[in-house]
Order: structure tokens, then sequence, then C-alpha cells
């Protein structure tokens, strides 16, 4: 993983530990992708809630990023390298790629 990505991937954990985002991204098929997604606990339905809290974490592999859909309430994933663009509640805070 390069020193960019790696700073992407934690950048993209901040926003989502704080906030929902969008994140429009390609997915494996190819078909395009915008997903409405968090990290943030109170968005998270008590029966999704992670079953590893407390416990230590799993050395995670940072190509991609796991994310709770708050539209299709349910958890997804989405790669890295795949991603368009994400807009936070923030305009500076918007990557393009």
């Amino acid at each position: 993983m390069s020193e960019m990505s790696k700073y992407l991937y934690d950048d993209i954990k901040d926003f989502l530990r704080d906030e929902i985002i969008e994140v429009h991204f390609t997915k494996k098929n190819g078909d395009e992708r915008i997903m409405k997604c968090t990290l943030m606990a109170e968005h998270i339905p008590v029966e999704f809630a992670p079953k590893n809290i407390g416990n230590p974490p799993d050395e995670e592999n940072q190509s991609y990023m796991k994310v709770f859909d708050v539209e299709a309430q349910g958890w997804r994933s989405f790669i890295l390298d795949s991603v368009k663009y994400i807009k936070t509640n923030l305009d500076e805070h918007s990557y393009t790629f």
C-alpha cells in the first residue's frame, strides 16, 4: 500500500466515524455506485452493531473499506482504488479522483 493510500484510508475512516458521507465508486462488475455510509454507532441499528467491540482489532486490509450503508441498512465495502469521489458535509473535505 502506498503512503498516499494509507492517508486516504485514514482520512475516509475519520470522516465515517464523524458523519454520513457519500461515496461514488466503481463496483467489481464495472457498475457505478453512489452510497451513503457511516461508521457512527447512532446510525447503525443494534441488530447490525459490530460484534467485536472491546476485542482487539484484527489486522485491517486497508485496500478496501467496510462501512454501514444507511440507505440499504446493511454492511457493505468498497475498494479504495475504485473511488471516484467522496462527499462530506464540508465542501473543503471533498476528494475527487
